[in-house]
């Protein structure tokens, strides 16, 4: 991980972004792609 505070700042806000973005994807999608671990993705 970068010892930059503004990189890692960037870093945990895009893992936020992504953690809320999957809990809008429709079942369709999710039942589609069942190797990926959706409830942990949703959990960043």
């Amino acid at each position: 991980m970068s010892k930059d505070v503004k990189t890692q700042d960037a870093v945990v806000r895009n893992f936020e972004i992504i953690g809320e973005a999957v809990k809008s994807l429709s079942n369709d999608i999710k039942d589609k792609n069942p190797n990926v671990p959706w409830y942990k993705i949703a959990g960043f």
